[in-house]
């Protein structure tokens, strides 16, 4: 090895850092004073001051201009503690630089750990801060610590710790917004970076916060908006791979009010559920859907049946509600067990928006539940048996019903909510009017069906010039229909619909000049609007 003129004759070659080195030893071989380094190319590359030989040393890099590249704290090994600044050159130059914008001159990075930092900072060639892609470092909000820096990705404050060996950041890690409000909280594993805990922040308030835990478990937790500092809500514990969830609510002073678990609740065959850790709830499904459960029972506290389901095992079954002596209180038929594999569910007397305002034990929102249903049952036989008019089944035949697009898959059954629609039973007809929507309009999307039943509608409206009531609900549906925010997505439909309302022009400007019903007057304008704009685009 060649050694170059400006390097002293006594300095030696360091094989490992593949420089020249000079320096003194003490008495017991430990490096002491300045030691100076020189690179291949004979520019003095940098120095260390081992002082009487303990930590720390100060350390310093060198440009072959002589200007400082790199200095800071060295504490042996791979332990630098304090800051570690970082400064780029004017001249052609040996030093490393990390990555940023060219106008980022000086880059520091504070550690308090062994390769660990947890500030970093930016500035420019007149030391004044600017972000790491070199844009002016905006006003420091209040709220944000010292040692955070501004993100312009992001348009986030950021604070955490980053382990240089694993690249990755490791224990707490916090965000704010420009305000200086907290925006997220985030806590990294200290060993593998991997996120274990998460805090999501509203307004500067903790709402949300999730927590990984051993196998797979995961904690959620819910928080109070109106608590400083937070309070928890509500628990949620996700177990068993996700397949079981315990449900814990607190009130405002962290008391605790109740307990619900639910086992294999989704996809599993086996579901239960638990109040307090009391059974209220237990279904045995068949892996074939298309059958009836093996068994269906809901429980009162003391462990008797308060529901059961019976089939009879021709795709047919009945509900069973029973007092707590065991006698029966009330029964209904399930004319078709394939809509409770398919889209009802077993669970169905289960309340699954618990909250801290539930006062009532699960039991006597199960049965009230079941009281609910039964009463439907009970109208929806009525529908049933409701006699249906000959102009009504003339338009319901044009159309396969079982083909026709609906939003829950139950457009099978919208001839009979229609029938019942028009019945001058005002306690069916709203029934009927619930199910129908229901199926008619889902989150803003319409359907074939959403057209097809309000041209249905249309259709027999002349039938109840007699009947103010019903004439009047069957204006409002299709009002209602016609300012759905989609209504246009299907131009064709919606055409087949305007002509089935155009013919009702004279009784609709009749009813927009009614000067006793303002809510009339407006929805007959509106349909009125709706047929002419039709009219003039075609």
């Amino acid at each position: 090895m060649t050694k170059p003129d400006t390097v002293p004759a006594a300095a030696q070659w360091n094989t490992e850092d593949n420089q020249w080195d000079l320096g003194q030893y003490n008495a017991t071989g430990v490096k002491t004073g300045i030691w100076q380094s020189w690179h291949l190319d004979g520019h003095l590359c940098g120095t260390v001051d081992y002082k009487e030989g303990n930590p720390p040393f100060i350390f310093k890099r060198f440009h072959p201009d002589g200007t400082i590249a790199q200095e800071g704290n060295w504490y042996g090994n791979d332990t630098w503690l304090g800051t570690y600044r970082w400064i780029r050159s004017e001249q052609a130059t040996t030093e490393p630089f990390p990555a940023g914008a060219p106008n980022v001159w000086i880059v520091e990075f504070d550690y308090e750990k062994e390769r660990i930092y947890h500030a970093q900072r930016f500035f420019d060639k007149e030391h004044q801060p600017v972000t790491a892609t070199g844009k002016p470092m905006p006003e420091r909000p209040a709220g944000v610590p010292g040692r955070a820096h501004y993100s312009d990705n992001s348009g986030r404050w950021i604070m955490g710790q980053v382990d240089t060996r694993i690249r990755r950041y490791v224990g707490q890690y916090d965000e704010w917004n420009p305000k200086g409000l907290q925006a997220s909280r985030l806590v990294y594993d200290p060993a593998t970076g991997e996120q274990v805990e998460e805090y999501k922040f509203s307004n500067g308030k903790l709402w949300l916060s999730n927590k990984k835990g051993p196998d797979g478990q995961l904690l959620k937790s819910f928080y109070y908006n109106d608590l400083e500092p937070a309070a928890v809500q509500e628990n949620v514990l996700y177990t068993n791979g996700h397949r079981d969830e315990t449900h814990t609510f607190f009130d405002k002073a962290g008391k605790l009010l109740y307990t619900v678990r639910n086992e294999d609740m989704g996809t599993g065959l086996h579901k239960k559920r638990f109040y307090n850790d009391t059974l209220v709830f237990e279904s045995i499904q068949t892996a074939d859907h298309s059958k009836a459960p093996l068994s269906v029972h809901y429980y009162y506290p003391d462990g008797t049946v308060l529901i059961d389901y019976q089939s009879n095992g021709d795709g047919t079954g009945n509900w069973h509600l029973y007092e707590q002596d065991g006698q029966l209180a009330l029964t209904f038929p399930v004319p078709e067990e394939a809509d409770y594999n398919e889209f009802i569910g077993w669970q169905i007397f289960l309340t699954f928006d618990l909250n801290t305002e539930t006062t009532a034990h699960e039991w006597e929102l199960i049965k009230e539940k079941f009281i609910i249903r039964y009463t439907g049952e009970v109208i929806d036989q009525k529908v049933a048996n409701l006699p249906v008019p000959d102009y009504l089944q003339h338009e319901l035949d044009k159309t396969d019903w079982t083909e026709i697009d609906a939003a829950m898959g139950g457009s099978k059954h919208l001839p009979k909510y229609i029938n019942g629609l028009l019945s001058d039973d005002k306690e069916i007809a709203d029934a009927c009017l619930g199910d129908i929507w229901m199926q008619i309009e889902h989150q803003d999307s319409v359907y074939a069906s959403t057209y097809k039943v309000g041209e249905i509608v249309a259709t027999v409206l002349p039938h109840y010039a007699g009947s103010p009531l019903i004439q009047t609900r069957l204006l409002q549906f299709l009002y209602e229909v016609v300012s759905l925010p989609r209504i246009h997505d299907y131009a064709d439909l919606y055409t087949q619909l305007a002509k089935a309302l155009a013919v009702h022009k004279q009784l609709l400007t009749d009813r927009a000049n009614n000067d006793n019903d303002d809510t009339i007057a407006t929805q007959s304008l509106n349909l009125l609007l709706q047929i002419s704009t039709e009219q003039t685009s075609n």
